[in-house]
């Protein structure tokens, strides 16, 4: 994961990174982790299996999932109030 200016987001997107995102959510043991990064995009792009990105019906932005055991998010999950609801 790493930031980048919005000029730049063609390049990682060419790179195998999903970018363009101007948040961050990572699913986590105990909650999600939101970024905000005002001026500056995400780039993503998983390195092993099990991590990747899904779409969370109400969320401001994909969301990480698989980063650390005990992260997976399911597909019944949605997003709610700032919440990530499982």
């Amino acid at each position: 994961m790493l930031e980048h200016p919005p000029g730049l987001a063609g390049f990682y997107t060419r790179h195998g990174y999903t970018a363009g995102q101007e948040r961050l959510l990572v699913a986590l043991p105990n909650g999600m982790q939101v970024r905000k990064m005002p001026g500056h995009q995400s780039a993503v792009k998983p390195l092993v299996p099990g991590v990747g990105l899904t779409e969370v019906p109400g969320a401001p932005a994909r969301v990480v999932t698989g980063l650390l055991p005990g992260c997976a998010v399911p597909p019944s999950a949605h997003y709610r109030h700032g919440r990530l609801v499982l």
